[in-house]
């Protein structure tokens, strides 16, 4: 039963990682000073979808309350 579930798991990590591609998010880029790739984050979604949105570095910026 031990080497099944060990084998389960593995095949499930395997598949996770192989098939599903796990994105940081673009609040966490924007926040960690990488807005550059929180865009590119940003603009994946809509082309995913099957539509278009035009999405430029202005429109993404770090904003810390006074």
């Amino acid at each position: 039963m031990t080497l099944a579930m060990i084998v389960r798991t593995l095949s499930m990590f395997l598949a996770r990682n192989v098939c599903f591609r796990i994105h940081e998010s673009p609040r966490y880029l924007v926040h960690a000073g990488r807005p550059q790739e929180a865009v590119k984050s940003l603009q994946m979604i809509p082309k995913f979808n099957g539509s278009g949105l035009g999405m430029e570095l202005d429109d993404v910026a770090d904003y810390h309350p006074p």
